[in-house]
């Protein structure tokens, strides 16, 4: 089976990836690169080295971020601060009611002995 390029699918879904090649990465983009993954946000960094051997010139890729290894951990550890942000947030909707409540509360028993 024989496939072409028009059978090729790149960012299937709504899901959307970034993909970064230098010989060099300064550190503030490697910051913003490790930032982006804790968001799930689809960022890879490629390191790009030329070289010759002879008459032949050949280009080494490597990817360095993230890290083959490291990959799936960092994934997890996105999922997890994700998770924590999403409940941070509902703990404060959960404390605003709160407060609300009682403040109500407060006010109506406040009425009542006037």
């Amino acid at each position: 089976m024989k496939m072409s390029i028009k059978d090729l699918q790149l960012n299937e879904g709504l899901s959307q990836r970034i993909i970064l090649v230098a010989a060099k990465f300064r550190k503030e983009v490697t910051s913003t690169v490790l930032w982006l993954l804790n968001y799930r946000v689809r960022v890879q960094c490629f390191r790009a080295t030329p070289f010759a051997m002879g008459d032949e010139l050949f280009l080494n890729i490597e990817q360095i971020i993230p890290t083959q290894d490291a990959e799936e951990f960092m994934v997890g550890m996105a999922d997890k601060t994700q998770e924590a942000v999403e409940h941070k947030t509902q703990s404060k909707a959960i404390d605003n009611l709160r407060r609300e409540f009682w403040t109500n509360v407060i006010q109506r028993t406040n009425q009542k002995t006037d």
